[in-house]
């Protein structure tokens, strides 16, 4: 071959591996482009709003508005605050959230972007002044409370927090475990490759990684967990793409975010601050530095680690964390010591909690898909509820401290509570819970559970006899004589009063105030079962049940949503308000929106429903709820217990000045409790009303409506009669009224005038 052909040859070759190179080039220049639009369209889905924020009411403050200084105190800590001593603690470091009490006032910074000193003061449990930086406001606005997080078509739970609420510590030793030159490298570390390799061998086990955390987080956002050549490759390469699109303090925030750490069911653990909360039941600026060496021990391997079935590994990782402090001089031998000589503490398995209020975020998912347009849900960035953070919590505390006390006392186990509490005026929800313990996302015993009110439907029958029987008030007599009646079936069906005694005869009021089963179900047969069902379904806004005659007893299924409307109903003079959640959202293009509470209409007649809710006072008075009525003397509350056939459910609604509240109290397998609606269910409304101090119910009387003078016997006098039960009576109704008779004192002859008296 002549040198000439040779060279022609060597020219081929070279432009046949030029073209090899630029073809990869190319590939991998396109190859790269895709990785980057990946790449970014993880980020955008990761700092996507954090979920849907589900906040609650915002708290306004104003002069003359009853509020105590531990109420807000109680808000502002809900919002992050915390105590400081002295007033100049709180001037000289305006990045905090702090707050002083001093005697009757309270002094915090504004968190509405500038640090502005706000100080409120109070007067009993009524603030007298608000002042913003020394001058006096009407009212000032506090931010709403975040309540819970809504992450839409993810099997993912997870607390999204900034890098500036990350305890440095916890970043500290994150990066001495898992990446030390983070901020010196461009997301791939030969260096630290090597490093790791010679730290494994000399341990004789793994120790360090040789992936940075960059790479770790490119793993987790987009590629799977298998060990190839393939995903390592397209591991550094997202790396490289990361850190070439992303500041440093971005990457770290999505990293203590996005790390996996474990699993609960099929629901994936992602990021440190759920992870706190899902091993600890903490948040993550409350662990110590044993629980932060713990989690950061977890990073390598969730699986490997976890404390529940392996925890001797968690452990000898821990102790190799520690020990890497303990080299630095970054711990004291002594700590050391005492921390490696016991196992890793985290919460039972079974008690886990990782949302934090289930409850809400169902019945907002339930509300959001029937009133908010489909072509607006993918927008949704944050919910405004009517949430109450105060009710919220006190509601929270009271279903764990009283069901303990409860089975205690009682020998009782596996009780279930659940409790809603809406605005007695709007129907706006405050505070709901379906389980004994709150933050457990199980099965829904607020809207889904439907269990037999018992006597919780007798205020719908004297409602009903009011309305359908012309003559009838508060002290009409009603039947209290044994009554039986055969089903279709051809079984006989004799109802009992609850201490199996029969009066004859007895006034309405106080039937309803002894919750007396025959009275009422003499009364719901007279009026009509088809009546009573007709008037159920305006109150509660459900079709007409088919009723028969037993259900007179409460044996008529409904859920504590569907109670807590029918009794709204009742107390708004028979107005029927949609009990509502959500108040406004956030879109991400058109900013917040009002959403309009449902529409309302007058369900039946308001001087009826005012005299039931009178009635239901007498219960707090003088009936089966007179407990209550002695711890809370000036609050005029009116209520209802309930009782379910055989004990299997114990009920109550309770009614103050501010909130509506029904408890359930039961089983969810359907067996006895052995406790009635007073003994259990209102035990929990005590607590609650102790924690929310009770506003008094003030009901105002319709223009038909007159209060009247009635005797024993129940004749009704018209006038001012001293010393007779006054009770109110429809003025439109034809009934015979006596006159009042006053007695005159005796004169007697023998006593002579004053004049006599004196001159003789």
């Amino acid at each position: 071959m002549s040198w000439r052909q040779r060279i022609l040859g060597h020219d081929s070759w070279l432009r046949v591996l030029l073209k090899i190179t630029i073809t990869l080039l190319a590939l991998t220049a396109g190859y790269l482009i895709y990785l980057d639009s990946k790449l970014q369209q993880a980020f955008a889905e990761l700092y996507q709003p954090h979920g849907l924020t589900v906040q609650a009411r915002p708290l306004v403050i104003q002069p003359g508005i009853r509020l105590s200084a531990g109420e807000l105190i109680a808000e502002l800590r809900a919002l992050g605050y915390r105590k400081v001593a002295q007033l100049q603690q709180l001037q000289q470091d305006k990045r905090a959230r702090s707050l002083v009490h001093q005697r009757d006032v309270i002094h915090f910074l504004s968190a509405d972007g500038e640090a502005v000193l706000v100080t409120v003061g109070f007067d009993q449990n009524r603030i007298t002044k608000v002042l913003r930086s020394g001058e006096h406001l009407d009212k000032l606005e506090l931010q709403p409370v975040t309540l819970d997080k809504i992450w839409a078509g993810t099997r993912e739970d997870r607390i999204w927090v900034d890098l500036s609420q990350v305890p440095e510590q916890l970043i500290e030793l994150l990066l001495l475990v898992e990446d030390r030159s983070f901020y010196q490298h461009w997301g791939i570390n030969p260096i630290a490759i090597a490093r790791a390799m010679m730290a494994n061998l000399q341990a004789g086990q793994t120790v360090q990684g040789g992936s940075t955390l960059t790479q770790q987080l490119a793993k987790n956002l987009l590629l799977t967990r298998q060990r190839s050549l393939i995903r390592k490759i397209n591991e550094a390469f997202l790396a490289l793409l990361m850190e070439w699109r992303y500041d440093k303090k971005v990457i770290l925030e999505a990293y203590v975010n996005e790390i996996y750490m474990g699993q609960h069911g099929a629901t994936a653990i992602h990021g440190f601050a759920t992870a706190s909360q899902f091993y600890f039941n903490k948040s993550l600026d409350k662990l110590n530095l044993e629980q932060q060496v713990a989690l950061v021990a977890m990073v390598k391997g969730p699986s490997l680690y976890n404390p529940w079935r392996r925890p001797d590994k968690l452990a000898e990782r821990r102790d190799l964390v520690l020990r890497m402090l303990l080299e630095r001089e970054q711990l004291d031998s002594d700590l050391y010591q005492r921390i490696i000589a016991r196992p890793v503490a985290v919460v039972n398995k079974q008690k886990l909690v990782l949302k934090q209020r289930p409850a809400i975020v169902r019945a907002v998912r339930q509300e959001l898909r029937q009133r908010i347009s489909a072509r607006h849900a993918g927008e949704l960035t944050a919910v405004a509820t009517t949430i109450d953070p105060l009710s919220q919590v006190a509601m929270e505390q009271t279903a764990v401290s009283v069901i303990e006390e409860l089975e205690d006392s009682y020998q009782l186990n596996d009780l279930q509570v659940a409790m809603i509490a809406v605005d007695s005026v709007s129907g706006a929800v405050r505070a709901m819970i379906s389980d004994r313990q709150p933050g457990y996302p199980g099965y829904d015993r607020v809207t889904a559970a439907q269990r037999p009110i018992g006597s919780l439907l007798k205020p719908v029958i004297l409602l009903a006899g009011l309305e359908f029987k012309s003559n009838m008030t508060l002290i009409s007599e009603l039947n209290d004589r044994p009554v039986s009646m055969r089903s279709s079936e051809g079984k006989r069906w004799q109802p009992q009063n609850f201490d199996k005694q029969y009066r004859g005869s007895v006034a309405a009021i106080d039937a309803l105030a002894k919750s007396l089963n025959v009275p009422f179900v003499n009364l719901g047969m007279s009026v009509g079962l088809e009546q009573v069902g007709k008037l159920l379904a305006g109150l509660t806004g459900a079709p007409a049940p088919h009723l028969y005659p037993s259900d007179l007893l409460g044996s008529v299924s409904m859920s504590p949503w569907q109670v807590a409307q029918l009794y709204s109903s009742l107390v708004n003079y028979g107005s029927y308000q949609p009990l509502y959640l959500v108040a406004g959202v956030s879109l991400d293009r058109s900013g917040n929106q009002y959403v309009r509470p449902p529409a309302s209409y007058q369900a039946l007649d308001s001087s009826n429903a005012y005299q039931v809710m009178f009635a239901m006072q007498q219960v707090v008075s003088e009936g089966t709820a007179k407990q209550l009525g002695g711890d809370f003397v000036d609050a005029e509350l009116a209520a209802k217990t309930g009782t379910s056939n055989d004990y299997r459910d114990a009920w109550f609604v309770g009614v103050d000045g501010r909130e509506i509240v029904v408890v359930w109290v039961g089983r969810d397998d359907n067996q006895p409790i052995k406790l009635t609606g007073s003994q259990a269910a209102m035990q929990f409304y005590k607590r609650y009303l102790s924690k929310r101090q009770a506003l008094p119910l003030q009901l105002i009387p319709p223009a038909d409506v007159a209060f009247m003078a009635v005797d024993d016997s129940g004749q009704i006098f018209s006038g001012e009669c001293q010393k007779q039960r006054r009770v109110p009576i429809d003025q439109r109704k034809a009934l015979a009224a006596k006159p009042c008779v006053k007695k005159e004192t005796p004169r007697d002859d023998n006593v002579k005038p004053w004049w006599k008296r004196i001159f003789g």
